[in-house]
């Protein structure tokens, strides 16, 4: 698989078959797991919106990204403008 070769340094799992919790899902669902860290860093798949159109997308869980960084200190805000 060409992104495996890309990525093989990378201490990820792409796991093609995870689909616990994703029921609407319409085909290909996937997850991405960090070495060291415990649940997904990431979820996403294909699926229909609510018209029928089909459609792809990813959630990236950027708290758990950020603990697998060696300088992580939680803020205790954060704000935006």
């Amino acid at each position: 698989m060409a992104v495996e070769r890309r990525l093989s340094t990378l201490p990820i799992t792409f796991d093609p078959l995870e689909m616990r919790g994703f029921d609407y899902h319409t085909g290909v669902g996937f997850s991405i797991f960090a070495e060291g860290l415990r649940g997904e860093i990431a979820r996403g798949g294909a699926y229909l919106t609510g018209f029928g159109e089909p459609a792809t997308g990813l959630s990236v869980y950027m708290e758990r990204v950020f603990r697998g960084l060696p300088e992580f200190m939680p803020k205790q805000h954060i704000y935006s403008y």
